[in-house]
């Protein structure tokens, strides 16, 4: 499939316009090991083991100090932030604002570059962008604890959280809930609580107006999700 992009207008520079990544669908790892084994003649458990010791490694490597360089794919490293009064401040691993910072092998990013293709979206109307859907509760993608908090990423969420008729709507069949508890409802992410009657698979929507007295407009999850 196609790399899908908008092109849109640039607040930064005026009279000027910038492309924009449709985000697709969230591929998690099991997805990608189950694409391993399929190609290959290694075992779920061997890729799944294999993985594992990767990212312990790089995490022995980083807590060192050290640089950790896979060729072909990326360089992971640390970095420190603040702001001192003195050079003889000392800095604790409750205190330390620790940044990591991953940078893609050039040879990775030409190689991905060198096998897509694009497709242009041309959308007549702004609507709400659903990518991603996250229970906080269990880590979990596209699944949801009744209760607890779960948070959507994309793109044009921000609604009014006083107008029942905006927000994010869970429909289990027939039935649809409004949640009603928002900690953050923002443009490109959106925290809510579930609600606690929630139960099944269901669809995900969020309903928005752009202006006081403007049109509602709904944006759907590509995906329906299920309870935790």
């Amino acid at each position: 499939m196609p790399i899908r992009y908008q092109i849109t207008g640039n607040n930064l520079k005026p009279d000027s316009f910038m492309a924009r990544v449709i985000q697709g669908q969230r591929v998690g790892l099991d997805a990608m090991i189950e694409r391993i084994v399929a190609r290959t003649t290694l075992s779920t458990a061997d890729v799944q083991a294999a993985v594992t010791a990767l990212t312990e490694e790089i995490r022995t490597v980083l807590t060192r100090g050290d640089t950790a360089a896979i060729d072909g794919l990326a360089t992971f490293n640390v970095s420190l932030s603040g702001s001192f009064a003195s050079p003889d401040a000392t800095i604790s691993r409750d205190t330390a604002q620790l940044n990591l910072a991953i940078q893609a092998d050039s040879r990775f990013q030409a190689a991905i570059a060198a096998a897509v293709s694009y497709e242009r979206v041309v959308r007549d109307i702004k609507v709400p962008i659903i990518t991603s859907f996250y229970d906080v509760a269990t880590a979990v993608f596209d699944r949801y604890t009744p209760g607890s908090i779960i948070r959507l990423q994309g793109d044009n969420l921000k609604f009014d959280p006083s107008r029942p008729d905006e927000g994010l709507f869970l429909r289990n069949g027939g039935d649809e809930m409004r949640a009603s508890v928002y900690s953050n409802a923002g443009a490109r992410q959106l925290d809510a609580l579930v609600p606690t009657a929630l139960t099944g698979v269901v669809q995900v929507a969020v309903r928005v107006r752009y202006t006081p007295n403007g049109d509602l407009r709904e944006g759907r999850y590509q995906r329906t999700v299920n309870q935790a």
